[in-house]
């Protein structure tokens, strides 16, 4: 009788010592991918003379954001030089591109984006906008115009 109550005592301590608490354990974060395509074209008819001499210059980035404190990595980027904006494809015919972004922790993380386009005048006078804009969380596919 001894034996057994030893044995079972010893099978409890074995069990309780092989519990583990869930509530310390992290499983992986989820994580998604987001899909952006690109709609590069001309914003408006620029083969009219007032903008002889006109040009842009197109800069686009995507970064990672972590949102408890705000950090952004930028993750891609791509520019285009300053050309004369008739080079850029009209609006209903305009270059259309895709980017794939992976591992996002929508919890932790989002995406954004920037645009950043540069103009100069028949008189070499630059100006510029930009615009910044964060992407739908989950997975996900975002359409972004570019127009200069």
């Amino acid at each position: 009788m001894k034996h057994t109550t030893f044995l079972a005592a010893l099978v409890a301590i074995a069990m309780v010592s092989c519990t583990k608490d869930t509530g310390s354990i992290e499983g992986p974060a989820e994580t998604s991918s987001k899909f952006i395509q690109f709609s590069l074209a001309q914003s408006k008819d620029y083969f009219q003379p007032e903008y002889q001499g006109l040009s842009a210059g197109v800069t686009i980035a995507v970064s990672k954001v972590t949102l408890a404190t705000g950090q952004s990595t930028l993750l891609w980027d791509s520019s285009i030089a300053i050309q004369p904006i008739t080079n850029y494809p009209v609006m209903h015919h305009p270059f259309t591109f895709g980017k794939v972004f992976h591992d996002i922790d929508d919890h932790r993380e989002t995406l954004s984006y920037s645009c950043w386009i540069v103009y100069r005048d028949r008189n070499e006078q630059l100006t510029s906008e930009g615009k910044n804009q964060f992407i739908a969380t989950g997975n996900s596919a975002s359409l972004i115009l570019v127009n200069p």
